[in-house]
């Protein structure tokens, strides 16, 4: 894909125990970042909520609690996809959802991360 960017951009989708960003976590989050020099770097990570996912969530996304018990928290990752996505413009399909999540996840972390002066394309509105 060619496009022309001004500042990096990612798109993002996470994975997560549920819908409410204040109390549920993150449980797999993929990021694909676009420079401006045309390089692209992606990458997906398996997340360990530290909580227990329900069923319901695992019939979505298909993430078991199995699959995540030995992989890092979120507080663990945080200060790298912190660095890797701060300077970015940010996209993706219904991506308020996942930014209100990363933002709490964030917070968790002592890490102040926010939309402002980016700028933020949802694919579902397209």
């Amino acid at each position: 894909m060619k496009f022309k960017i001004e500042k990096p951009l990612v798109f993002v989708k996470a994975h997560t125990t549920g819908l409410d960003t204040k109390t549920d976590r993150i449980v797999a989050i993929t990021i694909g970042k676009y420079n401006p020099d045309g390089s692209y770097k992606s990458g997906t990570r398996m997340v360990n909520p530290e909580c227990h996912i329900p069923q319901e969530a695992t019939a979505i996304h298909g993430i078991t609690n199995e699959m995540v018990q030995n992989e890092k928290t979120f507080d663990q990752l945080a200060a790298n996809l912190f660095g890797f996505m701060n300077d970015a413009d940010i996209a993706g399909f219904n991506i308020k959802f996942d930014i209100e999540m990363l933002m709490e996840e964030f917070s968790r972390a002592n890490l102040d991360y926010s939309v402002l002066g980016r700028n933020v394309i949802d694919l579902h509105e397209v």
